[in-house]
């Protein structure tokens, strides 16, 4: 089960800019998916509905050549309307489809979680009529469209994983969106979900070390006025099988908004180095090329 709330729908989704290493990372404003080999658009539009339909299609691709790896990125939009041609809500996705030349039937199953919907979440449809009766109670002052979006950033493909990050983020009025972060780690060998017990030689010891890392990095001077009071409370609630990927540089930890710190922090990204990470298996804390 993916985290509560986070993919509300395939067709609900955004890019969000993520970044590599070091002790933090914040929220980045929305960003196109990186450049790859092809690039389409597409709009379509459909009558007679009031909610229109505007789709616009772009697809990149990323390789690992030497692991027969292709990941391919399909970026898709459509807003809905009121009836007097206002926009009352926006959803983009970015999802991906992974091609392993020698294993596709790792890939399919790679494909299938990834593309298969949480039911947690409420639907474009019942956001857009939420939206319709903000914006004919505002009687259409002050309006700012509602947002939904979702995307995925693949941070590492070889022949022992694929790490994809996931960024979905809802904006329905108020101060701000709400965004959150999540990963997930797969096998390259069978597609299946990675849970941190499979790539660490002792979970115990392995959360431990980690936890005992980001507490000491969330002392140092970069940290300062950006954490909750008493938050190294709440430094275990981090690290779940859902908050953790592997990159090419290391191990990473994301710091969701509201744990450890306020939404003003942005989301954060903690990295220990692999020659740091000795509680790694061999074939996840090498990177194969």
């Amino acid at each position: 089960m993916k985290n509560s709330g986070l993919i509300l729908t395939a067709a609900i989704l955004i890019a969000l800019g993520l970044g590599g290493c070091g002790g933090q990372q914040k929220e980045q404003p929305m960003q196109s998916v990186p450049a790859g080999e092809t690039n389409r658009e597409t709009q379509e539009q459909t009558d007679g509905e009031s909610a229109e339909k505007e789709e616009n299609k772009e697809e990149d691709r990323e390789e690992n050549k030497e692991a027969g790896i292709e990941i391919s990125f399909e970026t898709e939009k459509k807003d809905y309307k009121a009836e007097d041609g206002t926009v009352l809500l926006t959803t983009e996705s970015v999802l991906p489809t992974v091609q392993i030349a020698d294993n596709p039937a790792a890939a399919e199953a790679i494909n299938a979680y990834l593309k298969t919907p949480d039911t947690q979440g409420d639907s474009p449809k019942e956001i857009e009529t939420w939206a319709n009766e903000d914006y004919k109670a505002r009687a259409g002052e002050n309006w700012y469209p509602y947002s939904l979006g979702i995307s995925y950033d693949v941070k590492r493909a070889d022949d022992a994983v694929i790490s994809f990050v996931e960024d979905s983020y809802t904006y329905t009025g108020g101060a701000h969106p709400n965004a959150v972060r999540s990963a997930y780690n797969f096998t390259t060998q069978t597609g299946g979900l990675l849970k941190l017990e499979d790539v660490t030689e002792d979970l115990t010891q392995a959360e431990e070390a980690i936890l005992a890392f980001i507490l000491e990095e969330t002392k140092k001077e970069d940290y300062k006025d950006m954490l909750f009071e008493g938050y190294e409370e709440s430094i275990g609630d981090l690290l779940t099988d859902t908050t953790w990927y592997l990159a090419e540089d290391g191990l990473h930890v994301i710091g969701n908004e509201y744990i450890i710190s306020p939404h003003a922090a942005g989301i954060l990204d903690f990295v220990i180095p692999y020659e740091q990470a000795d509680f790694l298996k061999e074939e996840y804390s090498v990177i194969s090329r």
